[in-house]
């Protein structure tokens, strides 16, 4: 997810706050979304499958929402 992580460093400096959400079964990329360095992250579709332990324990530097 480099494009996201190019984003993220282009606004943090003016004090923007970022936002990833991705629908369906996220679990086997929630570190490559972690790691683009946003302040949210939105993994937890209903129907996603989305453990919200593992997701918590992969993922802990964003907020989960």
């Amino acid at each position: 997810m480099p494009y996201v992580a190019k984003v993220v460093e282009a606004v943090r400096p003016f004090g923007v706050l970022t936002y990833l959400h991705i629908c369906g079964n996220s679990t086997q990329i929630l570190e490559l979304m972690a790691d683009t360095g946003v302040d949210c992250i939105e993994p937890l579709d209903p129907l996603g499958g989305v453990d919200v332990a593992d997701a918590y324990s992969t993922t802990s530097t964003a907020t989960m929402w």
